[in-house]
């Protein structure tokens, strides 16, 4: 197979990939090789997606292959059906920001205001370790841009729902934030209500929990530590808290708990 596309017998590949399919021996990569054939001899670009929505069948609910056979679609232009699947992504992966963030790209776009208000709600509901704070700052800006836009169009019962999206969207079921000063480190461990923990060997736990931040000293700004979990399980959350090492000054810190911020 691979000497055929090396060598541009792209039309025996489709056949071989084909037949293949015919007599039971899919396999996932050969979803991809066959779109990626018929793009290059010119195939109709509905057939192309049929392919990849194939593809998508054949993984049942793998999210992972949702992702990839949505960004095989923007590649090939099926901006309308990757969106699709980036929601279908989302739906059984909630907590995975990938659907999220690769969908609003798309919608800001094509212009699918209403689209942008799924995807950016769906980013600020979410908390990550990492750049989340940058998603969340173009997630907000991409939202009232749609918001005004909408406005702009006589679209109000459009704008209000998104506007209402997005507040429900900032809310945060538990918001714990540990500060102190001095040369030295603190660390929050949070025991949730399933059984799992939240730490900074565990910073993004499966009870919905995530480390936003581990910080440690001298620097003043850095000494803090940030959990959050934007939608609890009910139960009883344990919190810990650690000295790791150094001093700290007065021996003392400022835990702040906040439930159902945004409220």
């Amino acid at each position: 197979m691979l000497q055929l596309h090396a060598a541009g017998q792209h039309e025996h590949v489709i056949a071989a990939i084909e037949a293949a399919l015919i007599h039971g021996q899919a396999q996932p990569w050969m979803y991809e090789t066959l779109a990626l054939s018929m793009q290059i001899t010119g195939r109709p670009k509905d057939e192309v997606e049929r392919v990849l929505l194939s593809r998508v069948d054949f993984t049942a609910a793998d999210v992972d292959s949702m992702l990839y056979s949505a960004a095989y679609l923007t590649r090939f232009g099926g901006e309308t059906l990757a969106l699709r699947l980036y929601r279908q992504a989302s739906r059984l992966a909630p907590t995975r920001h990938e659907p999220y963030v690769m969908g609003l790209k798309l919608a800001l776009k094509q212009k699918d205001y209403d689209t942008v208000g799924w995807a950016a709600a769906g980013i600020i509901t979410s908390a990550w370790t990492g750049n989340h704070k940058q998603l969340h700052r173009e997630a907000e800006d991409a939202a009232l841009e749609a918001e005004q836009k909408l406005r702009q169009a006589g679209k109000t019962e459009q704008a209000d729902k998104l506007k209402t999206a997005m507040a429900a969207a900032r809310v945060r079921d538990l918001v714990v934030r540990l500060t102190w000063a001095g040369v030295g480190d603190l660390d929050v461990v949070v025991e949730e209500p399933p059984g799992t923990i939240c730490s900074f060997d565990n910073p993004q736990s499966r009870g919905g929990g995530v480390l936003m931040h581990d910080g440690y000293g001298p620097t003043q700004d850095n000494c803090y530590e940030e959990y959050a979990c934007p939608r609890g399980v009910p139960g009883n959350y344990r919190l810990r808290i650690k000295h790791v090492w150094g001093n700290i000054v007065g021996r003392r810190a400022q835990l702040v708990v906040i439930r159902y911020q945004g409220t």
